[in-house]
Formats: structure tokens, sequence, C-alpha cells
């Protein structure tokens, strides 16, 4: 699987992008990296075989823009929830994201109800 990279779409008008997802490959394990900020940059990672729940969310200001909000529910102690705003083929990005969690819970042999530790 190649590296995918999904770009936050707009600031304001503007075709300026502060956000930087990514789906990456490291050794065995893959990790979604989320960049986030201009000045101030910060770097969340989150492996793939913690995320227990994919779910979207579409305000009509995301409607008018064309762009959505992946919401991703993990088991991961730091990143329990994690919001991916603004993004343009949200439901093709949360489609790829559950597909290959799915294939690292089996590689790994975790079984979704280990995960599943969110109350």
């Amino acid at each position: 699987m190649n590296n995918s990279n999904y770009r936050r779409s707009c600031f304001w008008w503007f075709p300026i992008r502060f956000n930087t997802y990514e789906i990456v490959k490291h050794y065995d394990d893959y990790e979604l990296i989320w960049r986030k900020g201009f000045f101030s940059r910060s770097e969340e990672r989150l492996k793939l075989y913690r995320v227990n729940d994919i779910s979207f969310h579409r305000s009509f200001g995301n409607f008018f823009f064309g762009v959505g909000n992946v919401i991703v529910r993990s088991s991961d102690a730091s990143s329990k929830s994690l919001t991916i705003t603004k993004i343009r083929n949200y439901r093709e990005f949360g489609k790829l994201l559950d597909d290959v969690a799915h294939k690292e819970r089996q590689r790994v042999g975790v079984k979704y109800e280990e995960t599943n530790l969110i109350r």
C-alpha cells in the first residue's frame, strides 16, 4: 500500500493548508499521522490496529465547501477520540482507514472486543 496523503481543503476561501493526514507503513505497522498547525506544529500518531470506530460528520458549511469530518475512536491512551476536520473525500478516507485498521487487527491478532475499551 502506498502512503496516502489527505490534506485539509481550505482556510476560509483560500487554498492554504495547515493540517496534513497520512497513513504510513513503518516496518510492519500502519500508522495514522496527523500534523497540524502553521507557526507551532504538532504531530499525533495512532497505530491503526487500535482503531475501534470511524464515523462521519458534515455540517451545512462543510457541505457548501465539499468537505467533511472523520471521527476516529480508538483504544489509544493519548488519543481516545480524534477528529480529522475539513477533509475532501472524507468517506473514501474513512473507508480506507477502516479497511487498513481491520487488516492490521487481523495481522496483529487483536480481536475487536479486546480493543473496545471506550466507555
